[in-house]
């Protein structure tokens, strides 16, 4: 499967944009064991501390040895500061928000906002993780989106992969990764605020198959809110025509990366799939999906 979306995606570039052959080689061309010297990237993990965090840390630090590394967690979590330090990675501890918010959104927020004021002023691009799952060739997303804005007809885009991102629920750019121009990443998620409603993952996870995808946009989750606030302080009507609003939000504002390209596997969702039959990745936008839409420069 992947060899065929390789040679579609060539196939694309060479007949319809007339881009060099060597120029669309170059953008799957990766180096799976090099290292990033980059000192103009920031990583931010945000999430609650478990058993395998550190050592996918240590493994995040050893592909970017000069990159900014934020931790960014809660006041109660554990976790050895030493270690950190000797790894030239900071730790953030939060206060959890007084209320979660729709399936934890305002714990989300919460991380990632108070990591908006530690980015060093070098920086210029950014990626949120989570850190229930970190990617194992993360630099791929990184030289892959450089690549793809360079030849971008629309340029600054918040980057994010197709786990989450559902075809059929407006908006829902999925918020377990994400890569973006510092500009972009900082407008995105300073775009939303703290919501005083909770709704919880037991009460979300009650709801049959069918209902999941007819009430999701409805329930505004995370992801939904998250990319509904962004376009609306870019003057975007996210109201009048959704699914249209959405189609183009995809076309000029969001990119999709296929989540195996960076060695991303969400084991929560496949869970979630293996219980909701009608729950399947086809339903998710991959890159081809998304590919299908753009406009590129001509050379």
């Amino acid at each position: 499967m992947m060899k065929y979306k390789f040679f579609a995606l060539l196939a694309r570039l060479k007949q319809f944009f007339k881009i060099n052959l060597n120029i669309s080689v170059s953008i799957f061309n990766f180096d799976k064991s090099k290292i990033s010297h980059s000192e103009d990237l920031a990583l931010i993990i945000q999430g609650p501390i478990f058993e395998n965090t550190l050592p996918r840390i240590r493994f995040l630090r050893g592909q970017f040895p000069n990159a900014q590394i934020i931790v960014s967690t809660w006041s109660n979590q554990k976790i050895d500061k030493k270690v950190l330090d000797s790894l030239n990675i900071e730790l953030l501890k939060n206060d959890y928000p007084k209320a979660s918010g729709i399936l934890n959104s305002n714990f989300q927020l919460t991380s990632v906002k108070n990591s908006l004021n530690l980015l060093k002023e070098n920086i210029t691009f950014v990626s949120k993780i989570r850190t229930d799952y970190i990617p194992t060739k993360l630099l791929n997303g990184f030289d892959f989106v450089k690549k793809m804005e360079k030849i971008l007809l629309n340029k600054n885009r918040l980057w994010s992969v197709d786990i989450n991102t559902f075809a059929n629920i407006p908006f829902s750019i999925g918020d377990i990764l994400q890569i973006a121009d510092i500009k972009t990443f900082k407008k995105f998620w300073s775009s939303s605020e703290l919501i005083e409603t909770e709704f919880s993952h037991e009460s979300f996870n009650k709801a049959s198959s069918d209902d999941l995808i007819n009430k999701t946009y409805e329930l505004n989750p995370p992801e939904v809110m998250f990319a509904k606030n962004y376009l609306k302080c870019l003057d975007i009507d996210v109201n009048k025509n959704p699914t249209i609003a959405y189609q183009n939000s995809l076309k000029n504002n969001f990119g999709i990366i296929d989540a195996d390209h960076i060695g991303l596997t969400f084991d929560k969702y496949s869970v979630l799939r293996a219980g909701r039959p009608n729950i399947s990745k086809k339903i998710y936008i991959d890159f081809m999906d998304w590919f299908n839409t753009q406009e590129f420069r001509q050379e």
